[in-house]
């Protein structure tokens, strides 16, 4: 601030008004005295910072945010017409780039970017992501959809994550001789690709140890696997070298790459990013964004919250019918959304119903046997709570066990939960239901999640829930 307006604002501020008589004349209003503060003062001449943080909240309104990312998907769907393959999203920011009716699958893969950060270099083993094999060996290929903000081009998880993941799949499916690690010299040096192929042999061995049968994806995938990675920068299509003897797993980032905020003009990259912190409260998500998907468009952004509040669901999946429901391998274990309670037969197709639906679901008339109800929220707190409830069921299971069926809101978290707590104490490596196996270790406990994640594509228990039960099942009888 120069001196002179210093020495303005000083003298300014200064100025106190004086202690009121009360035996004088009421007081002239054209001469009051007051304070200008600085608070004061920037609202006359506002900061640079104030300037800077005022535009970048216009710029990133809701608007241009969906406005971008329109505009992304349709460079999306352009790639996935260059190499006729299908579009997987990655779950989060890759889901607002694919509308539902052009994905390969029902599902989205699941690579976290934190498996890529560096340092923390990681292969999943309860995200095993083997319904993108499925997909690959049915269709020749796929292209994996995400997207990341200002300051880089690929997220890690495209970067990194991915190409672990490939680099491990190709060793189990092809042998050692095709474990090779490939990234690209633009995004990660020869140092990190070192370190990151020094993890690869331990990552087998753990993925080996969980017993998963690979035989059906070396039928259908004949050639090891090989990233390629697509932007809107690039030049399509782009082919890895001696491409006749590669399945291409194309890694698409979505967005085009800006500088400064990441925003040039209205467009933000990466804008379907974080949505945490600007879709959760409107209540919008990526299957009501593209159902609805012009009626929000032709909607002001001052009207779009209450339209997005207005917004009719998507159907209900109490309608559907019992293909909700997946049978854990070769055991007699299933899990399901609640929701699937009332479409079971009028003839008993389970002889015990687990329902962990905070609010259950009232079963149909003359389903039997009633479901036993042990509500558990999917929060932080019902993971304690999980701990809690699973002494008394698990004891609730009695020889013979018959068929079993546990279900939850999504079929996906806490059901899957229980069901792993089960296969745990009842069932050997056969499937077969038996004698409680005691104290089982994390080894016992990774083998039997990997039944149920091969079983059902979205199952992805929160870690918090996963302690649980592994807490459960090592602490019994000590």
């Amino acid at each position: 601030m120069a001196p002179l307006a210093a020495a303005a604002k000083t003298e300014l501020t200064s100025i106190k008004p004086e202690e009121p008589d009360t035996d004088s004349e009421p007081d002239d209003p054209t001469q009051h005295t007051f304070t200008l503060t600085p608070d004061f003062l920037s609202t006359i001449h506002p900061t640079h910072s104030s300037l800077k943080n005022s535009l970048r909240t216009q710029t990133r309104s809701l608007r241009n945010r969906l406005a971008s990312i329109t505009a992304d998907s349709q460079f999306v769907l352009s790639v996935a017409a260059a190499y006729t393959l299908p579009l997987m999203p990655n779950a989060r920011a890759g889901d607002w780039y694919v509308p539902p009716e052009h994905r390969g699958s029902n599902t989205s893969a699941y690579f976290k970017s934190t498996d890529g950060h560096p340092g923390q270099w990681g292969f999943s083993l309860r995200r095993l992501n083997l319904h993108v094999l499925e997909c690959v060996g049915r269709r020749g290929g796929v292209v994996l959809v995400d997207s990341t903000r200002r300051g880089k081009r690929f997220p890690d998880a495209l970067s990194r994550t991915v190409p672990l993941w490939i680099a491990v799949v190709n060793w189990c499916l092809f042998g050692q001789e095709f474990g090779e690690l490939y990234v690209s010299e633009k995004m990660v040096s020869g140092s990190e690709r070192a370190q990151i192929e020094s993890l690869v042999p331990g990552f087998v061995e753990r993925f080996l140890a969980l017993g998963v049968d690979l035989s059906s994806y070396t039928q259908t995938i004949t050639k090891p696997l090989r990233p390629v990675w697509v932007s809107p920068e690039s030049i399509l299509p782009i082919s890895p070298s001696k491409p006749e003897e590669f399945t291409p797993v194309i890694l698409l980032t979505a967005s085009k790459t800006t500088l400064g905020e990441g925003m040039e003009g209205e467009y933000i990259q990466g804008a379907g990013d974080d949505h945490e912190g600007w879709a959760t409260e409107s209540g919008l998500t990526p299957t009501l964004f593209w159902r609805h998907h012009t009626k929000i468009m032709s909607t002001p952004e001052k009207d779009l919250p209450e339209v997005i509040k207005n917004l009719s669901p998507p159907p209900s999946n109490s309608t559907l019918d019992g293909s909700q429901i997946t049978r854990i391998g070769q055991t007699n274990i299933s899990i399901a959304p609640t929701s699937a309670i009332p479409t079971l037969p009028l003839a008993p197709a389970f002889d015990h119903i687990i329902c962990t639906s905070p609010t259950p679901l009232p079963p149909a008339k003359g389903t039997s046997p009633i479901p036993s109800h042990h509500p558990i929220p999917n929060t932080p707190p019902g993971a304690k709570l999980l701990r809690k409830l699973l002494p008394e069921i698990t004891s609730s299971i009695t020889s013979p066990a018959g068929n079993i069926l546990v279900t939850c809101d999504s079929g996906e978290h806490v059901a899957a939960c229980v069901a792993l707590a089960l296969l745990c104490m009842y069932y050997d490596d056969d499937g077969k239901f038996g004698k409680d196996n005691g104290v089982v270790d994390k080894t016992y406990i990774r083998r039997r999640l990997a039944w149920i994640t091969t079983a059902r594509e979205g199952v992805n228990p929160a870690r918090t829930f996963l302690n649980g039960v592994n807490a459960f099942l090592m602490g019994r009888g000590r």
